[in-house]
């Protein structure tokens, strides 16, 4: 078994990111592989938060967890990113030890390597070949008592990669150190480790470094109304865990990405009631971002939510219709569209920010390739499309300030 090697002439983690020009991302989509444009799909066991992502962690199968900064990375081909990786007990005190570490066999012929980590931490370089296939890579991690980590890669096109660096370096921030919170549903929720939260963290972390963190506190099937419950500690809510010390640190800035569940229709209805009316919808959108800015005084923002693939999730609803089974119709356009106008004006009497991403995913030239097999979920591009549309409001090119 080989030895894990550093990168070349090692640098401080917070000064990786190189930045440069380039063409519009947007314009040059580089999924090639499934509309997902992941290569494999594997959250793996012990996947841990990382210094950026203040998120809770999930119940540990170890005594030991292994993480890395930073957590995700965008990569360009032929180009290279170097991981500081560690290896810790419960209670954080790092662990000299081995690693074993080894590339998707599916996407990668390299054997198998050892990265050794001298007082609990060690370097690790991944290098992507000039003609490695865009999308997810993984480097899976096993380490003694059973740890384990699946660190992702987006391998991108060099234009893509020098557009999102351009846009990072314009992002400025009225104080520092800055805080990112944000809070969402299951298009927050899944794909940790690679989400739209994890690259806006890789392109900011690599911008100001220590002076900058984001907590996702994502939690998958959430509608506003859960939100709020969860806020006010109501004992029936599910994973309360995920709203624990949400201010700790104190956000600079809330995220709010909802409205997808929200929205949905009741096949009982016939499709014509929400699960969520909408004049409940608006009045908990707007006590929440209330007592959300009253208790942080940060910038509230409220991004859209995203369109979905229509001719899919109909589809979807057709069968389970003929099934017999009730069920809801995700994404509707019109009921989005109205959700969308309501949070918009929530936004506005309550002096937070707005960030229309549905128009951005309405509009793509190849809308199914940001989205899963169901029509609904973030793929690997949209979840790009997210952080650019976050870093472009951060950049002062979005909602207006």
């Amino acid at each position: 078994m080989a030895t894990a090697q550093p990168c070349p002439r090692m640098r401080d983690i917070d000064s990786l990111v190189p930045f440069g020009g380039g063409a519009p991302w947007a314009r040059r989509p580089s999924v090639r592989r499934g509309m997902a444009g992941v290569l494999l799909v594997s959250l793996g066991l012990g996947l841990s938060a990382a210094s950026l992502l203040a998120a809770p962690p999930a119940k540990p199968v170890s005594d030991l967890t292994i993480r890395t900064e930073p957590v995700h990375a965008m990569v360009p081909a032929g180009g290279k990113c170097e991981f500081r990786v560690i290896l810790q007990d419960r209670e954080g005190k790092p662990l000299a030890g081995e690693l074993s570490v080894r590339l998707d066999p599916k996407t990668s012929t390299a054997p198998p390597s050892t990265l050794k980590l001298d007082g609990g931490s060690g370097s690790y370089c991944f290098q992507a070949a000039a003609g490695m296939e865009p999308g997810v890579h993984i480097v899976s991690f096993q380490g003694p008592q059973r740890s384990a980590l699946n660190l992702f890669v987006d391998v991108v096109d060099q234009a893509t990669y020098d557009q999102f660096g351009q846009l990072a370096q314009k992002v400025r921030f009225e104080r520092l150190p800055a805080h990112l919170l944000f809070i969402g549903d299951s298009l927050s929720d899944q794909l940790r480790g690679q989400n739209y939260v994890d690259k806006v963290a890789f392109w900011l972390g690599g911008r100001f470094g220590r002076q900058f963190g984001v907590r996702n506190a994502g939690v998958g099937g959430d509608y506003i109304t859960r939100v709020w419950d969860r806020l006010n500690h109501e004992p029936k809510i599910n994973r309360p865990e995920m709203y624990e010390q949400l201010y700790t640190p104190r956000p600079t800035h809330v995220f709010f990405f909802l409205g997808h569940n929200d929205s949905k229709l009741k096949s009982e209805s016939n499709y014509t009631q929400a699960v969520v009316l909408p004049d409940a919808f608006e009045a908990t959108y707007r006590q929440t971002l209330q007592k959300v800015k009253q208790e942080t005084q940060a910038r509230l923002v409220v991004l859209s939510a995203t369109s979905s693939v229509y001719e899919i999730t109909k589809a979807t609803a057709d069968k389970r219709r003929e099934a017999g089974k009730a069920h809801n119709l995700f994404g509707k356009p019109e009921a989005l569209e109205q959700f969308n106008t309501l949070a918009r004006k929530v936004a506005q009497e309550c002096g937070a920010d707005y960030v229309d991403v549905y128009e951005p995913t309405r509009r793509h030239v190849e809308k199914p390739s940001l989205f899963t097999a169901d029509g609904v979920h973030l793929s690997n591009l949209g979840n790009r499309l997210i952080a650019w549309e976050v870093l472009k409001y951060l950049a002062g090119q979005g909602a207006p300030r």
